[in-house]
């Protein structure tokens, strides 16, 4: 519920400052930091952000994890609902002693479970007894005495000057020293009578400064080198947790009638944990007291793991985790989690760089900022790393500004001249592309070059790709859309309302090398040509045309990984060769096909479970950054260093034969999906819930019925026992 509150509340805050928050229900896979952004992976598709920060949460156990799967071991405490299907006269071995392990003791009670409970750990130590903490005003772990004692961070604390600090302020509250820092040797039952007592009373004066030196901590540990960091870990971490985590004063009463009453045992010495196979059971390995007996072995048929989260990253089940330390985007620190850095939280890379790009906050900092489990501290350091991010966002966009200061005042207005296919994926890709280039100050003009069908046979699978991918749009959709008034606000316009939304040119295209042709463009002043699909072959005349300055330009978009995929239906030739990935080369445009020296790559993922043509629509606006980005370079004068293509890496490929539509039929691919097809068309160019979409459905519809006989239900799905036409899934 608190969560909630905060969650619901910073949204209304968003809101109300014109902050735009997208939130996706996917798991992020990967995350790398690339030249101009961060890129994040999630279920196959990629994002780029100028800003990543990972909040993550606490991770799983690392300990253990080998031990996944087995019946009678539960790698987790929670959900508790798991743990309520031990039988209740087992025994249970509960391997820590932690308030996580309190926890699990606390849910096997309320169950009813009635067989002993072994918790066991290392020094068999258990949480101290909380009570309310009273405002305590610190003299000595101050901030500011820790950065005169630094000299402002420029030195290092070593641990017996901080154990100085904290005798001087534990005396100064009148604090018993040894109650504090010295381990007993007192059994567990004992120091519990004690502690309780205590808390009963109220006489536990540490309590008040150690909640105070909470506020400090994260401050207190980065004062301290590495060295000492790593001896406070070997020697008091455990003591520390006992003292600074405590339970509360109601379930330390419930841990003490139940060791009183022989149901819970407390057991020191833990070394390790192993399943034993053959007879199916849990070995409990720990010393004994005495060093000159051997060690003890439990054995156990349900083991509970409360050790709590891992901190070993190398070792956390965590798929982002794990591909951004292969890809170096992150490192690990000596003393768990990641390395970042103190003051932004920005990641170490493999490099021994702290990023300004990807940050981390919470737990998986541990090593840096130590006290990670406590509201405050994470809410401290959230709130450096978010100054961080808007200090380098106000930079990068100031830096921004004045460069494009600099290139609006060196560039001239610059026409651009778009050559666009007849196929649907290449309209999707020109509705978004024409509103970016008049927003970042380009004149676009729009030729559709006319398609010349080929005069070879066609095979009936390609005429039936044919008709989704052009002909449905071309001779049923524009007709309608050109006719009936759309919704306000649809993504995708048909040429002629492209036209009028936007007030340029758009037009159809005989030839491109007429010269009466070039001779328009040069009227127009057209110094940029951009081609996406089109099926015309562009001669020396025209090409010449655009070559005619330094700063002119003829690139074709071209759907396929150069020069591995050079030709036509390339995606058809990648999926055939269960390749991962497509997407778009943007390369200069010669005299030979595809063949022109190449400007970007930018490959993109291929979905083997989806329709050929499902593949290019999903695919088409990812085209849209690689024009833009390079007519900008280009525009502001940057270098533009074209790469020729290895003549030996080529593959150029026609329209597939029969044996090759078979081979590719045959491993379960196939070229289009109708009711893809038909979602997609009226969520680009309608809007649900509207009479305009009713109407285009019927259209859309009756088209497809008449050419295949294909009716679909009212879910948007094939119908069954429809007739498919070959090559439809």
């Amino acid at each position: 519920m608190y969560l909630e509150e905060l969650y619901r509340g910073a949204l209304k805050k968003a809101e109300e400052n014109g902050i735009k928050v997208n939130i996706l229900n996917e798991e992020a896979l990967d995350i790398s930091e690339q030249t101009h952004n961060t890129l994040i992976s999630s279920d196959g598709k990629k994002r780029e952000y100028d800003q990543a920060i990972l909040c993550l949460g606490n991770q799983s156990p690392t300990f253990g994890k080998e031990l996944k799967g087995i019946a009678g071991y539960y790698h987790h405490a929670w959900p508790e609902s798991e743990l309520l299907d031990i039988p209740d006269e087992e025994d249970i071995y509960v391997i820590g002693a932690s308030l996580t392990a309190i926890d699990v003791l606390m849910t096997l009670q309320e169950k009813g479970h009635k067989g002993t409970i072994h918790l066991v750990s290392r020094q068999g130590i258990l949480p101290k007894v909380r009570i309310f903490a009273e405002p305590h005003e610190l003299k000595y772990l101050t901030p500011e005495n820790v950065k005169r004692l630094t000299d402002n961070g420029h030195r290092k604390l070593s641990l017996d000057d901080v154990i100085g600090l904290f005798e001087k302020e534990f005396k100064d509250a009148g604090v018993e020293i040894p109650e504090l820092v010295s381990s007993s040797s007192k059994p567990a039952i004992d120091i519990l009578r004690e502690d309780i007592q205590n808390a009963e009373t109220g006489n536990l004066p540490y309590f008040h400064v150690l909640k105070a030196v909470d506020e400090v901590a994260g401050e207190i540990w980065n004062s301290l080198s590495m060295k000492d960091q790593e001896r406070f870990d070997a020697h008091y971490k455990t003591l520390w947790n006992a003292y600074d985590y405590p339970m509360p004063l109601q379930n330390a009463r419930k841990v003490l009638a139940a060791i009183e009453s022989g149901q819970l045992q407390i057991q020191s010495g833990f070394r390790k944990l192993e399943y034993n196979s053959k007879n199916q059971t849990f070995s409990v390995t720990c010393a004994d007291s005495d060093t000159s007996r051997p060690p003890q072995m439990h054995e156990a048929k349900h083991v509970i793991n409360a050790t709590g989260q891992g901190l070993n990253i190398a070792r956390i089940e965590s798929t982002i985790i794990q591909n951004a330390l292969e890809n170096g985007t992150i490192t690990p620190h000596l003393l768990g989690g990641v390395d970042v850095d103190f003051q932004s939280g920005g990641t170490m890379n493999a490099r021994g760089k702290y990023s300004n790009r990807i940050y981390a906050v919470g737990s998986l900092t541990r090593g840096v900022h130590f006290y990670t489990n406590s509201i405050n501290e994470n809410a401290k350091c959230g709130k450096r790393t978010v100054e961080a991010v808007i200090d380098q966002f106000t930079k990068q966009k100031k830096l921004e500004r004045t460069h494009m200061m600099d290139i609006n005042a060196a560039k001239k207005p610059q026409k651009v001249a778009l050559f666009i296919g007849s196929d649907i994926s290449s309209h999707f890709l020109m509705n978004e592309l024409v509103p970016r280039l008049i927003e970042d100050g380009y004149e676009p003009s729009v030729y559709f070059a006319k398609h010349r069908a080929s005069t070879k046979p066609v095979l009936p699978e390609i005429q039936a790709q044919g008709f989704f991918e052009r002909a449905l749009l071309a001779d049923h959709v524009y007709p309608f859309l050109d006719s009936y008034r759309a919704p306000e606000n649809v993504i995708c316009n048909s040429p002629q309302k492209m036209a009028e939304k936007y007030g340029i040119t758009v037009k159809e295209v005989e030839s491109v090398n007429a010269p009466a042709f070039i001779s328009e463009l040069e009227q127009e002043g057209v110094d940029a040509g951009i081609v996406v699909r089109c099926y015309q072959k562009f001669g020396k005349d025209i090409i010449g045309f655009f070559n005619q300055e330094p700063h002119n330009a003829l690139w074709n978009l071209h759907p396929g990984i150069l020069p591995q995929y050079r030709g036509v239906m390339t995606y058809f030739r990648s999926m055939n060769d269960a390749q991962e990935t497509a997407g778009y080369s943007l390369h200069v445009i010669d005299e030979n096909w595809d063949a022109g020296p190449v400007i970007d790559i930018r490959p993109e993922p291929l979905d083997l479970d989806e329709a050929m043509l499902t593949n290019y629509c999903e695919i088409a606006p990812s085209g849209v950054s690689i024009i833009v980005e390079n007519l900008n370079k280009l525009s502001a004068g940057m270098p533009i260093k074209p790469i020729p293509q290895r003549e030996e890496d080529k593959g150029y490929y026609t329209f597939p034969t029969r044996e090759e539509m078979d081979e590719f039929l045959g491993k379960d691919l196939y070229l289009v999906d109708p009711a893809y097809m038909r979602k997609v068309i009226l969520a680009n160019f309608s809007r649900e819930g509207t009479e305009h979409y009713n109407q285009l459905e019927r259209v859309v519809d009756d088209a497809i019925y008449q050419e295949f006989g294909i009716q679909f239900g009212q879910d948007g799905k094939l119908e069954a026992g429809t007739p498919k036409p070959p090559a439809i899934g």
